[in-house]
């Protein structure tokens, strides 16, 4: 959970500071901490093996049509890179649980992706 913490932090940041800075109208920064927020807490559906990222960036996509917030580019960018990195890692981790090579350390290391 840290991990989506500060992800959430970053993304609510970087969300600000392209924005402009301070943001005056209350609604306008509610938008870009809710949008900041799917983009940090929907990388937990990227722990889905293959079709992770695909549900992602739809859901991210559906986040900004709604919130009527245009993310920026980087990012979407770094967004991306990190849910296909948390699909690759939970996709080996799962593989190597139910090949039952070295299952604790894939629970343990799945476990991480989710709690840590």
């Amino acid at each position: 959970m840290r991990i989506f913490i500060s992800l959430f932090v970053a993304f609510a940041l970087y969300i600000f500071a392209s924005l402009g800075g301070l943001v005056r109208d209350p609604g306008a920064a509610a938008r870009a901490l809710a949008l900041a927020f799917v983009a940090s807490f929907g990388l937990i559906l990227a722990l889905l093996p293959v079709a992770g990222p695909l549900i992602y960036t739809r859901l991210l996509d559906a986040a900004s049509v709604q919130l009527a917030v245009v993310p920026p580019q980087p990012l979407l960018l770094a967004a991306w890179w990190i849910s296909w990195a948390l699909t690759a890692a939970s996709a080996v981790f799962l593989a190597m649980y139910f090949a039952q090579v070295k299952r604790y350390i894939a629970k343990r290391a799945f476990r991480f992706l989710l709690w840590w």
